[in-house]
């Protein structure tokens, strides 16, 4: 027969907030609870391995000093050691957007995260957001909400790293790992022709030989293959003839366009008449940005 029950266990860490608590103890004895001496609740040992679960009626504060005693046969033995009730540290947040892996992110992202533990005793007071480039720290910043807008404007075409440190009063955690993105490309307006040349007489197409002595049109798409609105940019039409580049077959026609939106398309149109002697003739077609050639295209008939 034990002389004295074994002393319980008051399983820790126990964070304010919360009304229950477990002690681990043989099972069968009367276990009491007492919260700064005072006592609280009395139950029956389910077992070291079981535990056994004490709910009080309000929840603990930070600071309260828990103990518990265990009785058998009337006798009451040396309490369990006191455990301080602490804050309960944060949970980690789960970083959300720019998600991880993300390409073309816009320059000044709104980085959004989710803290696990909002509306419980292990929710986060505030957040630190820490944004580096290649080990170099491009933002730091204390943050009181879920979401933060970069004030600053990031570099184009750049691979970042971002994470979330939770904080509140009973310490701080960072998210599992960081999250990488890349930003946006630079602007570019990227100009090409679609070929072929086409020509048509009357508005209907029309196959090569070119006419000769009729009217007919002479047409070239464009399109703009970059992320922004092009600037102004020419096509020039050049009739040659095809044995003979510098010697003229029409007059020279340059055709002027303002500006060609992302991803848009536009044509060109020069109306010409070729004499009915000329030899084989080449129409060039040659677009101009800032009075450079960024493209060529041409056809013989």
């Amino acid at each position: 027969m034990l002389a004295a029950p074994p002393q319980p266990i008051i399983v820790h860490p126990v964070y304010a907030g919360y009304k229950s608590c477990q002690v681990a103890a043989a099972a069968g004895f009367v276990l009491d609870l007492y919260v700064d001496d005072a006592w609280k609740e009395s139950a029956i040992s389910l077992g070291i391995d079981t535990r056994t679960t004490f709910t009080l009626p309000t929840a603990f504060h930070a600071g309260d000093q828990i103990s518990c005693t265990m009785t058998v046969c009337g006798m009451v033995g040396k309490p369990a050691p006191p455990v301080t009730v602490a804050l309960q540290p944060p949970y980690r947040p789960i970083l959300l957007d720019p998600p991880n892996g993300a390409d073309h992110v816009l320059l000044q992202p709104a980085f959004i995260w989710k803290d696990p533990g909002e509306g419980t005793p292990a929710a986060a007071s505030s957040y630190l957001l820490h944004v580096t480039q290649s080990g170099n720290t491009i933002i730091n910043q204390p943050v009181s909400a879920t979401s933060y807008t970069s004030p600053v404007m990031l570099a184009t075409d750049t691979d970042y790293q971002w994470n979330v440190e939770s904080i509140n009063g009973g310490g701080h955690e960072n998210a599992p790992a960081p999250f990488s993105f890349s930003t946006v490309l630079p602007p570019t307006s990227d100009l090409k022709f679609v070929p072929p040349i086409t020509i048509t007489v009357n508005n209907q197409p029309h196959g090569l030989p070119f006419p000769r002595g009729t009217p007919f049109d002479a047409i070239i798409k464009i399109a703009n293959q970059g992320n922004v609105t092009s600037g102004p940019y020419k096509v020039v039409f050049k009739f040659v003839e095809a044995d003979n580049l510098n010697h003229t077959a029409a007059p020279q026609q340059t055709i002027s366009r303002s500006a060609l939106a992302s991803g848009g398309q536009d044509s060109a149109t020069a109306p010409v008449t070729l004499d009915i002697n000329e030899p084989t003739v080449r129409i060039n077609a040659f677009l101009m940005v800032n009075n450079q050639q960024v493209d060529q295209a041409f056809l013989d008939g």
